[in-house]
């Protein structure tokens, strides 16, 4: 049960890996704070095909059908000063995780069936022959599973640093580095809607391009 809990943490800190990069002058328009809600199902499955998660198959359909309702939401702020703080919102993740943690013991039985290759009357039995219940293995197995970690790796991973704006370009410089002029996003804004609608090749985040476009909210 150890690679589902493992699974459901990479779901949590994906969209720490984003890492757009940059510093200097930005657009008054651009000043705010901005949010998108992330899909955990379309997250899962951007990792599965950038390779940044493995043994996702294993899971089956049913996990990945179980994620669709559930969303986390990022938060970009732009300060006038020209520094951003880029996070996860931490009440979002937490109701994602618990969320999560449901959806995958109402699908627990076909789940585990699933991946043991094996009929839910065939796990039955082998439960019943191990001296177990389905109620047995839904604690043995959800106990492995800690949503107060998964949010603190969120809270931990907080980037932080300066922007630049310029051109319709966004880059983002972490605290201590140096801008890569080469390593941006390309912006629309439109009044309280900012849409990140390309990445640079080569970029941080050109990775998560199958992601695009984000449309964030102030």
């Amino acid at each position: 049960m150890k690679k589902i809990a493992k699974l459901l943490a990479l779901v949590l800190v994906l969209s720490l890996i984003f890492s757009l990069t940059a510093c200097s002058k930005s657009g008054k328009g651009i000043v705010g704070t901005w949010k998108y809600s992330m899909n955990l199902k379309k997250a899962m499955e951007v990792a599965q095909e950038s390779g940044e998660s493995t043994g996702l198959e294993e899971l089956g359909e049913s996990f990945m059908k179980a994620l669709e309702d559930l969303d986390m939401v990022m938060v970009l702020e732009l300060k006038e000063d020209n520094t951003y703080k880029f996070y996860i919102d931490e009440a979002s993740a937490k109701a994602a995780a618990e969320g999560m943690v449901s959806k995958i013991a109402e699908i627990l039985p076909s789940l585990m069936a699933s991946m043991f290759g094996i009929s839910e009357d065939d796990l039955m039995k082998q439960l019943d022959a191990a001296g177990m219940t389905m109620d047995d293995l839904m604690e043995q197995t959800m106990g492995e599973i800690d949503t107060e970690e998964m949010v603190k790796s969120i809270a931990d991973k907080t980037s932080e640093g300066t922007y630049r704006y310029a051109d319709g370009k966004l880059y983002l410089t972490e605290k201590d580095a140096v801008e890569n002029p080469a390593d941006y996003a390309v912006v629309e804004l439109s009044g309280d809607e900012l849409r990140i609608t390309e990445v640079a090749e080569g970029a941080g985040f050109d990775e998560y391009k199958a992601l695009l476009p984000l449309v964030f909210k102030r």
